[in-house]
């Protein structure tokens, strides 16, 4: 008789505990889940802010000096292959345009002195 209940009172602890570590393991599962999703659409905004332009974007430049820049390349070098800019922005990211209009015209970004991307005209 003892034997029995003892029986029952263990198969009961053993399904109470494997139904508490179901519900930990379906409530961890929601949690990653919900991170996946989280990182997902950080990705998607990542990714929908690239560089205005890099060498491989400029083949409407292939005509100009334009098609010289590469990423990396020197302001000194620019410089010598396109000019002196109509005005500049210093700086560590700093630009130089060349044209008046700096919202769309002809643009280099520059990060610590060497091209980084650019906006052909």
């Amino acid at each position: 008789m003892y034997l029995r209940t003892f029986v029952v009172v263990v198969l009961a602890l053993v399904n109470q505990v494997a139904f508490s570590q179901s519900n930990a393991v379906e409530q961890e599962l929601e949690h990653l889940k919900a991170q996946i999703e989280q990182l997902t659409q950080r990705v998607e905004h990542l990714e929908q802010n690239k560089p205005v332009a890099t060498s491989s974007s400029v083949d409407s430049a292939s005509s100009t000096p334009w098609h010289e820049l590469k990423v990396g390349m020197p302001t000194w070098k620019v410089e010598k292959h396109l000019g002196k800019p109509t005005s500049k922005k210093k700086g560590g990211v700093a630009y130089w345009y060349y044209s008046t209009d700096r919202e769309n015209g002809p643009m280099i970004k520059f990060v610590l002195g060497n091209v980084h991307s650019w906006r052909a005209p």
